[in-house]
């Protein structure tokens, strides 16, 4: 693990497309590993897993396939955290996974503005998602957050298409 002044190198499992810029993005205070270098989720400081639903967790590593299999079907999150060392047979890394089809709703239900062509809403979500995972590591309210993350996003995805 990581000392708190060093970055936290991320294994990532099937993000959306972008996601990794704009994680690095939305990081401005660099607490993540920025060489772009792979890394397997056994050296990783957080293993961050992506799945379409409920029923697509197959890359949820296996230390804590039990937790998640149990969790997921009992609640409606679109984002489910595991700090490193919360089970008895603890990974060495925090977990993330993150269900896009319940992220979407959430973001629909938050009443943000999304783009209006279909890639740019693809390119807004991961950017959004990618918000999300940075404000796991951060102090800052929800609410200031969720509006922060999504006017960033509009304005580089905007940016892009320009």
């Amino acid at each position: 693990m990581a000392h708190a002044q060093e970055p936290l190198k991320v294994s990532v499992h099937a993000a959306p497309p972008g996601f990794y810029e704009f994680l690095l993005l939305h990081d401005d205070d660099a607490k993540f590993d920025r060489s772009g270098k792979w890394v397997s989720s056994d050296e990783a400081d957080l293993v961050l897993v992506f799945a379409k639903n409920k029923d697509a967790l197959g890359l949820v590593p296996a230390n804590w396939w039990n937790v998640f299999e149990v969790l997921v079907p009992k609640t409606q999150s679109h984002l489910y955290y595991m700090p490193a060392g919360t089970l008895e047979d603890p990974l060495a890394s925090h977990s993330i996974l993150i269900l896009m089809d319940r992220f979407e709703e959430s973001v629909g239900n938050w009443e943000l503005e999304l783009p209006t062509r279909e890639v740019d809403r693809d390119r807004f979500l991961s950017c959004f998602s990618a918000g999300f995972v940075v404000d796991q590591f951060s102090n800052a309210s929800f609410k200031e957050t969720l509006w922060g993350n999504a006017e960033r996003c509009n304005v580089w995805i905007e940016a892009e298409a320009g």
